[in-house]
């Protein structure tokens, strides 16, 4: 595989900079795009040894859509996220599938377009003991609106709004441990957006998160 061909799909963490950087340094520039038969979900466990979360993920279905970023990565880019999501399976999407929202039209001639994908037996959703995080909420949102306040299409399409209503399982395990959560502003600078965001369109699971360490019943 070519240093040019490669390119990488990135559909939770990876949407923001700062997250998506600490594994590839060069992957300043991204394109916001839409991802046709493609849905995400909060589907995969973490690491099974100490206290972990429940992740996003992704698997192929039809008519399904999902939104996210692509950016080119070299191989050996490709080998670190490969490492970075070694509990996912790493798969093709068809580069006809997917929709810019930078005013690009497609992806480049002979591009091989990756995702890290759920496998069927790995699927799940959030437990008490793997429950889904804020902090994880925080950081994929907030590469939703970098997108936004960068490119206007994708505010245009409410590209914020489109990853919470386009994420599956939202679920009552969910644990708000952002550092001083009741006034989180100063760790987390677009909590009061994020929390507006989830509540107008998530209310009966927004309204069930517990502040770390949670307590459930079961």
């Amino acid at each position: 595989m070519t240093d040019t061909l490669n390119y990488v799909f990135g559909y939770g963490s990876l949407i923001d900079r700062a997250s998506r950087m600490r594994t590839n340094p060069n992957a300043v520039a991204v394109a916001p795009v839409v991802a046709r038969n493609v849905a995400r979900g909060w589907w995969i466990n973490g690491n099974p040894i100490g206290f972990s979360t429940c992740f996003l993920a992704v698997q192929a279905q039809q008519g399904a859509r999902c939104n996210g970023v692509v950016y080119p990565v070299t191989p050996l880019e490709l080998a670190a996220l490969d490492r970075r999501e070694k509990r996912y399976t790493r798969l093709d999407i068809p580069p006809e599938d997917v929709t810019f929202l930078d005013g690009s039209e497609s992806l480049p001639e002979g591009v091989r377009l990756w995702v890290y994908a759920v496998p069927d037996e790995m699927r799940v959703v959030p437990s008490p003991q793997y429950p889904i995080v804020q902090s994880y909420v925080d950081i994929c949102l907030n590469g939703c609106f970098e997108m936004e306040d960068a490119y206007p299409l994708a505010k245009e399409v409410g590209y914020a709004e489109m990853f919470v209503t386009e994420t599956r399982d939202w679920s009552m395990y969910w644990e708000n441990d952002r550092i001083h959560a009741r006034r989180p502003v100063a760790h987390t600078p677009r909590a009061t957006v994020i929390d507006a965001l989830l509540h107008n369109l998530i209310p009966e699971v927004f309204t069930q998160i517990q502040l770390q360490p949670a307590r459930w019943d079961v």
